[in-house]
């Protein structure tokens, strides 16, 4: 049954944005190794994301795909390409990418070359470098992923499903929040409800971290017990189609200081002071410093990233992150887009003490900022 997600015109127009790229840079051929590049031009996915793979895009063929041949059930399930080379368990597929290369004339020609995939590592690189040794090899990182910043309607779509799981998901952990809970019941709780709801393959488990953990950044669930005055500080996302919509949430069980109560109204007002001039045209430097001075008075006291915002949009483990780091921080003078979805990670932690914050995932229209996750609600 073939899992027909989105339409042929909406990859056709996916592959002409990056055949353009390709013609601006003068490149014969484009290598890319991406889970999340190869879903976005060929449809092609599945829960292995680490066996290598390879797509190759010329300027006036279909792409040529090069797969392991036990994934061949899941390329005839997902994918539009009607053909695909595949290899198998003795063979090394270095040396059939560098044949398949041959083959569509590349093998002395300038072909860019996705240095950036999280499942390419150092010495396959380096094999592929050496077994293409008469080509132009040209660093192409990020060419496909700054043209999936600006998502179509279609994927929007799949983009606000993905809010209404995480959604889901959070009402679940919240309603699961009392005193003597586990910490890794409060993720149980949480995932359970996203997959009841019918959420596809999570990017990342939910990150529940409890009392002093919540301090921690990137903490996980360790089976501690939740106590009167303790903060808990979750964080999660639904998946719809590979996309992911995420959010961040603390609460504290019982009365809630005067200290906690500042951060967390801080972080409302920092989120709120880049939705209130997130909009095209406007340089993702300049929300950073809206939100910056937003925090200021509280920034001496604080362990804080200064990423007031990253994209997101099609994800695959380990990490909901789009690869563009087109980042709402100082160093990033280029402009919004009407299209661009971004999650604001705005959890103000204390280290080692307590964590209290909260988060946005926002979808940037020509009339501003749609929020999807998140909000003023006390309890969100």
């Amino acid at each position: 049954m073939k899992e027909n997600w989105f339409s042929s015109e909406e990859y056709q127009a996916r592959l002409a944005a990056v055949r353009a790229r390709m013609e601006s840079r003068q490149l014969d051929g484009l290598l890319l190794f991406s889970p999340a590049n190869v879903y976005y031009l060929v449809g092609h996915h599945s829960i292995d994301s680490w066996e290598f793979r390879a797509l190759v895009i010329t300027p006036d063929r279909d792409p040529a795909f090069l797969l392991f041949n036990f994934e061949r059930g899941r390329f005839e399930a997902s994918s539009w390409l009607q053909e695909v080379r595949f290899y198998g368990a003795t063979d090394d597929p270095v040396d059939e990418l560098a044949a398949l290369a041959g083959d569509l004339g590349l093998a002395a020609g300038r072909i860019g070359i996705e240095q950036n995939a999280t499942n390419l590592n150092v010495a396959t690189y380096r094999r592929i470098e050496a077994r293409l040794s008469r080509a132009e090899l040209v660093g192409a990182d990020r060419l496909v992923d700054r043209i999936r910043m600006v998502k179509s309607a279609a994927e929007l779509d799949c983009v606000r499903r993905a809010a209404e799981l995480t959604g889901i998901g959070l009402a679940a952990a919240r309603e699961t929040v009392h005193a003597g809970v586990v910490d890794g019941e409060i993720a149980a709780a949480a995932t359970a409800a996203m997959f009841r709801a019918g959420s596809h393959q999570l990017v990342m488990q939910p990150t529940i971290a409890v009392a002093g953990r919540s301090g921690l950044s990137h903490s996980q669930h360790d089976g501690v017990q939740a106590r009167r005055g303790d903060s808990v500080f979750v964080e999660l996302s639904g998946n719809w189609r590979h996309y992911s919509a995420p959010i961040m949430y603390t609460t504290t069980i019982g009365p809630v200081d005067d200290e906690r109560n500042e951060f967390l109204e801080i972080a409302h007002e920092t989120a709120e002071a880049i939705i209130a001039h997130a909009k095209p045209g406007v340089r993702a430097c300049d929300l950073a410093a809206r939100g910056h001075a937003a925090m200021r008075s509280i920034e001496d006291r604080l362990q804080f990233h200064y990423i007031f915002g990253y994209s997101v949009g099609i994800s695959f483990p380990p990490h909901w992150i789009e690869e563009s780091l087109f980042h709402i921080r100082a160093t990033n003078q280029e402009p919004l887009q009407a299209g661009m979805v971004f999650h604001l990670p705005l959890t103000m932690r204390l280290l080692g003490r307590y964590g209290s914050g909260t988060s946005r995932t926002i979808e940037i229209t020509d009339d501003g900022a749609r929020v999807l996750t998140g909000g003023r609600d006390p309890d969100a």
